[in-house]
């Protein structure tokens, strides 16, 4: 525990440089990020989801900073006019004790100490699967000091907060002892916040629970398909009575009026994205080879991933999962607005490849 109270710390410090790097030159953030915070300031001072009021009174000044407008990233809903933020709700909530405390730069502080907080805990996760608690130590430390790890731990994303949630759930699944109940209660908890997060996180939390239900009692398993039942049904409640689909996207200017169906077809490509696989590793603007060169120690670690035992070969599939996503789902590689950040949710679990 010492160990990673130690690389808390440091990632912490560390990460405190980042808040003022600016977006732009016309601004401090961009991209999806004022449209997060929008929302969650429209929580704290309306008590709902709808931006009408913030667009009208142009509250989101106090966060963007850019000599223009905020542009609607999104279309009001046809049934009662209401205009939401094309986005799951799960960061706007999350960030809610630090926005209040202090606006944009309490966010972030949040956000840095949940970004250091996962690095800390991949460190422990390292040392538990591989008994090598020094090695491991440097790996988190050197993966959390890269430069995807050092932006990203500021901006309003849910990527790292999601793989936060993701290394929690590692840590409950992965415990030696036999799982009971109160570990798929409080894994169940650690996937459904992951989700609400973001519904594309949806894959990682599927193979997780897999590898749960494989090694629980009677009782752990029954916990965790309960709780996850109960969980998906209120996540699909709330996503139809708020954004009228399973995903808020339908909402968003690009993708107004199509279905859930149209939308995740639209997200997906193949061919054309196929060149990814490599790019995401050594394109000349975003590959991590030019931004994250210590991450390319990953791949043949990856090879050793999987040949170990099942613990490991879970945390390999996790990576590969979400490098799939990266290059068939994600519609831009380019971050917004940094490269790497789809591959931000697994990036705690390079620490295990990354080690040897």
């Amino acid at each position: 525990m010492l160990g990673a109270a130690a690389l808390f710390s440091l990632l912490a410090i560390a990460y405190a440089f980042s808040a003022d790097i600016r977006a732009s030159r016309g601004a401090s953030i961009t991209g999806d990020e004022p449209y997060y915070l929008l929302t969650t300031q429209s929580l704290l001072a309306d008590g709902d989801f709808d931006l009408r009021n913030q667009y009208a009174a142009k509250s989101y000044k106090s966060f963007f900073d850019h000599p223009n407008d905020l542009w609607h990233q999104s279309v009001p809903r046809q049934d009662d006019g209401r205009l939401l933020s094309p986005h799951n709700p799960g960061l706007s909530i999350l960030v809610m004790p630090g926005f209040a405390l202090g606006g944009l730069a309490g966010a972030q502080t949040q956000l840095l100490l949940l970004a250091a907080a996962a690095m800390s805990l991949s460190f422990l996760l390292a040392a538990r699967l591989n008994g090598q608690p020094l090695l491991s130590w440097i790996a988190a430390l050197g993966v959390g000091l890269t430069a995807t790890a050092f932006i990203y731990s500021t901006e309003i994303y849910p990527e790292f907060p999601a793989a936060l949630a993701l290394v929690i759930s590692l840590l409950l699944a992965t415990r030696q002892r036999e799982a009971g109940v109160a570990d798929g209660l409080l894994l169940a908890a650690a996937l459904t916040a992951m989700c609400w997060l973001g519904v594309k996180y949806a894959p990682l939390a599927l193979l997780v629970s897999a590898y749960f239900l494989l090694k629980a009692d009677r009782a752990g398993r029954i916990a965790l398909v309960l709780a996850g039942s109960v969980s998906a049904s209120l996540f699909v409640w709330f996503h139809l009575h708020l954004f009228g689909s399973l995903t808020p996207y339908s909402l968003n200017v690009v993708y107004a009026g199509w279905s859930t169906t149209d939308i995740v077809g639209g997200h997906a490509g193949f061919g054309e994205r196929f060149y990814r696989l490599w790019g995401l590793f050594i394109d000349q603007r975003f590959g991590i080879g030019r931004w994250a060169p210590l991450l390319l120690t990953a791949v043949p670690g990856m090879a050793l991933l999987a040949v170990s035992d099942l613990r490991h070969r879970l945390a390999l599939a996790l990576i590969i999962v979400q490098i799939a996503i990266a290059t068939f789902v994600a519609i831009t590689m380019m971050g917004w607005w940094f490269p790497g950040r789809t591959m931000l949710a697994a990036l705690p679990l390079f620490a295990l490849p990354s080690r040897w």
